[in-house]
Order: structure tokens, then C-alpha cells, then sequence
């Protein structure tokens, strides 16, 4: 595979990760009180930051295996919200498209993002990210049809 690919994925996964949990700990520090909810939505968060450094540093260490990896960037593609649920969370980048309600939103993002929510009143829509359908289509044929090579 082409070593630009590689690094590519690579910053994708372990420094979107890592700007990630970033976000979160800052947030973290301004919540005054803690609830379930406050403990939920910021230790999901944390946890699926967590699991993309994890996919980087695996798939860093041996280029074939990319099952964390492709895993990682299908977290990352939908963005649902409703009345009951809302979920959007991007590491490192994201270039969406949301349906809702109000009609049609293009958004982008340098930096990680989450958005989680249960019963909190947000309109109907479906989203994408664009960003994440390619750096998985990247890890999950690119990397699997060549092999590693060291050259």
C-alpha cells in the first residue's frame, strides 16, 4: 500500500483519537455536577476516542490488520437525529451532509466532534460523513488488496 495511505489512516485514527479525548476532558472540566447522563455521554465519548488511538496504534504496528481500523471509521459515518436519539461522533475531520426537518445542512469539521443524546427534543434527520466513507473504502480495500511492503 501506498505509504502516504498508511499515514494517512494512521493520523486519521490515533490523532483524531487523541484530539478527541482532549475535547471531552475539556468538557469535562465545565460540567459543575455530575450526573448519570453527565457520566453516559462523556464516558461513551471517551471510550470510543479510546478505540480509535487503539485501531491507529494496531493497524500502525502491522498494516494488514485492519479490522479495528475499518471498524473505527464505520462509527464514524452516520448522523441520526431524533426526538429519542441523537449520534454523530468524527476524529480528526469531518465533511457531512445532514437531512432534516429544516431541509439540507453541508457541514465540516477540522477537529474531533461528538454529539450524543437521549429524550432531548432534536428534529428528525439522517446524516453522512463523507470524510469517514472514504478513509474507510482507503482501509478496507486499499490496505487489504496490497501487502505490506517495508520499501
Amino acid at each position: 500500500m501506498n505509504r502516504k495511505f498508511v499515514a494517512l489512516l494512521i493520523i486519521a485514527s490515533i490523532g483524531g483519537g487523541f484530539m478527541g479525548v482532549s475535547i471531552v476532558l475539556a468538557e469535562l472540566l465545565k460540567v459543575s455536577y455530575f450526573t448519570l447522563g453527565h457520566f453516559l455521554v462523556f464516558g461513551s465519548a471517551l471510550t470510543l476516542f479510546g478505540y480509535f488511538i487503539y485501531a491507529g496504534l494496531v493497524f500502525a504496528s502491522n498494516n494488514e490488520n485492519n479490522k479495528h481500523l475499518r471498524i473505527t471509521f464505520l462509527l464514524q459515518i452516520p448522523w441520526v437525529s431524533s426526538p429519542i436519539l441523537v449520534y454523530k461522533i468524527a476524529a480528526g475531520f469531518s465533511l457531512s451532509g445532514l437531512f432534516h426537518v429544516g431541509g439540507f445542512n453541508f457541514l465540516y469539521n477540522m477537529g474531533s466532534d461528538f454529539n450524543f443524546g437521549i429524550f432531548n427534543g432534536q428534529s428528525w434527520g439522517l446524516g453522512l460523513n463523507v470524510a469517514a466513507v472514504g478513509l474507510y473504502y482507503l482501509a478496507s480495500h486499499q490496505v487489504a488488496t496490497v501487502p505490506n511492503n517495508n520499501a
